[in-house]
């Protein structure tokens, strides 16, 4: 267990608002965290317990024009290409662009300054006018296409399970005897990070159906529909020409008349 500790003196309520405590982010090592919009809450004088599970995606090289490799296609601000670094890069352009600056958290070059108390809320004022621009909702996925973020062709991601307790550690230090000073000044939380398994199946992505088999498949069909269609079509033209034909002009007799008896 990792325990953190953080001073009393430095809590500043005006600044982090009434939530006290850590942010904790689980992400792939090619990508930066982003800790403002995926984490998980660690408060002061609780235990956190992440259990992750990698997923690891990966494609049939038939499909590596549609995605990128991890070098295929340049970033400026990374050095590995994957879905979400292209994001941070394009949503940091626009930001620079529209406010001059960028968000402490964005990556940026040595031009471009960080945005300060003056022009704090320009950074989301620019990720707004972005997504109405190209006419989308909140939701960052649906900038992929415009800004040309296509999936990598080889994926990491985390899937997490997640228990957050209290923990009294001033209590648990004096059941043990140990001195307890030190809680006046510090506040301490624990977090704990494993993995579920330690054997990791990864996943193939690859076409469900390829041309020559889609073709197969709607030769096949075709071939059904035009059959019932064609013993449809002949039984269309009998009861609507033949049979008709033949109720009005009924076919005579072409054998020998048989006349009555007379006396």
């Amino acid at each position: 267990m990792l325990v953190m500790k953080t001073r009393k003196v430095d809590i500043d309520y005006f600044c982090e608002g009434p939530v006290i405590g850590y942010k904790i982010a689980i992400h792939s090592p090619d990508e930066i965290p982003s800790v403002q919009h995926n984490y998980y809450r660690l408060s002061h004088n609780s235990k956190l317990s992440l259990i992750a599970q990698p997923e690891l995606t990966y494609i049939t090289p038939d499909l590596k024009k549609h995605p990128y490799s991890s070098d295929e296609r340049y970033l400026r601000y990374f050095k590995v290409y994957n879905r979400k670094n292209c994001l941070d890069e394009c949503i940091s352009n626009q930001t620079a662009q529209e406010c001059g600056c960028v968000g402490f958290y964005s990556p940026r070059g040595p031009e471009v300054r960080i945005c300060d108390g003056r022009d704090l809320f320009c950074p989301g004022e620019a990720i707004s006018k972005l997504l109405e621009k190209l006419n989308v909702s909140q939701r960052r996925s649906e900038i992929e296409a415009p800004c040309g973020c296509l999936p990598s062709c080889t994926t990491l991601q985390y899937e997490v399970e997640i228990s957050n307790l209290p923990w009294d550690f001033e209590a648990f230090a004096r059941a043990l005897g140990a001195p307890t000073e030190v809680f006046d000044v510090l506040e301490p939380a624990g977090l704990v990070v494993s993995l579920k398994s330690k054997w990791l199946l990864p996943m193939k992505r690859q076409e469900l159906f390829g041309i020559p088999d889609m073709m197969a498949k709607f030769g096949g069909l075709f071939g059904l529909v035009m059959g019932a269609s064609v013993i449809s079509f002949l039984e269309l033209v009998y009861y609507c020409i033949i049979r008709p034909w033949r109720n009005d002009y009924p076919a005579r007799s072409a054998g020998w008349q048989v006349f009555p008896w007379t006396a």
